[in-house]
């Protein structure tokens, strides 16, 4: 019983994190930058 807890737990913990980077908008990430997804570039933008 004790693994399936656990299991759930992680799952969990998971499941909110995907959950909270969705709602900021910070979905799949490109080894380029941190702020490149896969649905364009997020973040402020510089000043050129």
């Amino acid at each position: 019983m004790h693994h399936r807890a656990a299991l759930l737990l992680g799952a969990a913990i998971r499941g909110g994190h995907i959950g909270f980077d969705r709602m900021l908008g910070y979905e799949l990430k490109y080894a380029t930058a941190f702020g490149d997804t896969h649905l364009g570039r997020v973040g402020s933008k510089r000043a050129a």
